[in-house]
């Protein structure tokens, strides 16, 4: 039996974000009553840009089948995220 092995990204952001073990774009609870409108309503638009950026900047898992082993890399190659 191979040990299975994990490495890190080599980014310390993107690294921590992938220890929190969140699955797929989800939004937590705490942040509908931590993130609110000053009229004390949660504020979804910026929830959701929250979470959308939060999705970019975890890590994704790439495994190796030879090795059994995985790794975390960063979803884009710039030290900020950048889209067309």
């Amino acid at each position: 039996m191979r040990e299975i092995v994990t490495r890190g990204s080599g980014h310390p952001v993107v690294d921590a974000l992938g220890q929190m073990g969140f699955q797929g774009n989800i939004i937590p609870r705490s942040w509908y009553a931590n993130i609110k409108k000053p009229s004390g309503k949660p504020d979804v638009v910026a929830i959701t840009l929250l979470s959308e950026i939060v999705w970019w900047y975890r890590p994704k898992e790439v495994r190796d089948e030879e090795t059994l082993g995985s790794r975390w890399v960063k979803k884009f190659d710039a030290d900020l995220l950048q889209l067309s």
